[in-house]
């Protein structure tokens, strides 16, 4: 979606976001029967309740980003504010995915000063 706003590909950015929303309410669903039951449909025998709300919490955050980009046009004025927000999501992202708890705690408090 960043990606969409940058190259100034706005028809492109909705199906994006409508994916996204559809993307948020499944995984919502999966995890909230995992909750419920302790039953997911997952190899991975290392998921755990904390991990399910960690994925929905990051989905919704995704999901709030998308929002914001959906009505988000680049100028000059705002640009430089565009470039932090977009390398904070993506510094965020990475931290979730290595599981790097330090850096996900530093992030948290970027995001206020953004």
């Amino acid at each position: 979606m960043f990606e969409n706003v940058k190259l100034n590909q706005i028809d492109s950015l909705t199906p994006n976001y409508v994916q996204l929303r559809k993307f948020y309410f499944i995984l919502v669903t999966h995890i909230r029967t995992y909750l419920r039951t302790g039953i997911y449909v997952s190899e991975d025998s290392d998921f755990t309740p904390l991990e399910a709300m960690d994925y929905r919490m990051i989905s919704h955050y995704i999901s709030k980003v998308g929002e914001i980009l959906r009505d988000l046009r680049i100028n000059e004025n705002i640009k430089e504010y565009f470039e932090k927000i977009e390398k904070n999501f993506l510094d965020v992202k990475e931290a979730f995915l290595e599981k790097n708890y330090d850096l996900a705690y530093e992030l948290w408090f970027i995001k206020d000063k953004i």
